[in-house]
Order: structure tokens, then sequence, then C-alpha cells
């Protein structure tokens, strides 16, 4: 938790606070936690539609 702690706060020197949770969904310095799933992105190209390979 040090570690993320310190990582969170240099990140901050150039960017903003809001930035690093959009992008990690979580805030290490007030504890708050997004895991609110993002919204899945469909991939198209060329008419053809790339399914998950897990499937």
């Amino acid at each position: 938790m040090i570690l993320r702690r310190r990582a969170q706060q240099a990140y901050e020197r150039d960017h903003t606070r809001e930035e690093f949770r959009a992008k990690f969904q979580e805030d290490n310095l007030t504890g708050i936690v997004d895991n609110t799933p993002e919204p899945k992105q469909e991939k198209w190209t060329d008419g053809f539609h790339f399914i998950d390979e897990a499937l």
C-alpha cells in the first residue's frame, strides 16, 4: 500500500487526482475504490466483428 500511495503521489505531480481516479478507478490516498466495470467496447473493422478468443 505504501508503494501504491507513493506511485499516486508521483503521478499527481504532473496530473490531477481526477485523472488518476479515471485511469485506475481507485484513489490510494483517500481509500476510494471504484469497482464499476467499464462498458465493453466493440471492435469493428472493415465490416468484420472480432469476437473474444475465449469463446
